[in-house]
């Protein structure tokens, strides 16, 4: 074994061995997280502002350089120089071709990075600083995207007009994206409603069931 490819095997075991050990302890090499974040940055703005954009023909998702061509092309103002570089520095490692343990990260490639959040489609960079884990900024994320949903499909109450209804955790996926149509003939919110992160609907009969039932289960709790 030559030299050149012994360093190349000596980095695909560190990187491998990092990897799992920082994964375990939430704490991992600049190289993955960088291209990750990049092309699901990138792929997010992309998808939301130029939607069916993001595939090619056969529905495969964009690498992040097809999509740093598709909104250079459209005239967004990002920094693609150095979000290129980034792709440049980052592939040797992950696809095992790299033959020193350094990565070149410097501030410019993280501010690059860091300026596709002003963009509408991302603005998560504030929420998963104050997370205090994955849980808890997913738990967020889903909360906030069905809000946004359902206000784009006019489905959240006037507050001006009628109490506010809350998000509820989901009776399929368990999530924080049930949103019911209003208050039940008991004053609950066992009413018929959608969840936006799985598309589960509840119907009138079950809705119906769960209102007398949680009536029942509060007058049995009171006794």
């Amino acid at each position: 074994m030559d030299p050149h490819e012994l360093r190349k095997q000596v980095m695909r075991k560190t990187r491998y061995g990092l990897n799992v050990v920082a994964l375990e302890r939430d704490l991992v090499p600049p190289e993955g997280p960088l291209d990750v974040a990049l092309t699901n940055g990138l792929a997010a703005i992309v998808a939301s502002e130029f939607p069916g954009e993001e595939r090619d023909s056969k529905g495969r998702m964009y690498a992040a350089s097809k999509l740093l061509e598709i909104l250079e092309g459209k005239g967004k103002n990002f920094d693609f120089t150095t979000l290129r570089e980034i792709l440049e520095i980052t592939q040797p490692l992950r696809h095992a071709r790299a033959d020193d343990e350094w990565i070149p990260l410097y501030r410019r490639h993280l501010k690059a990075l860091t300026d596709l959040d002003d963009e509408p489609a991302l603005q998560a960079l504030s929420l998963a600083r104050q997370a205090s884990g994955v849980e808890s900024l997913l738990r967020q994320l889903y909360e906030n995207a069905a809000m946004d949903a359902a206000d784009r499909q006019g489905l959240l109450p006037d507050e001006d007009f009628q109490p506010q209804v809350e998000f509820e955790s989901c009776d399929e996926c368990g999530r924080s994206t049930f949103l019911p149509s209003g208050f039940d003939d008991y004053g609950g919110t066992s009413t018929v409603g959608q969840c936006f992160a799985c598309g589960y609907e509840r119907d009138a009969e079950t809705a119906g069931e769960m209102a007398v039932n949680t009536l029942w289960d509060q007058r049995y709790e009171k006794s």
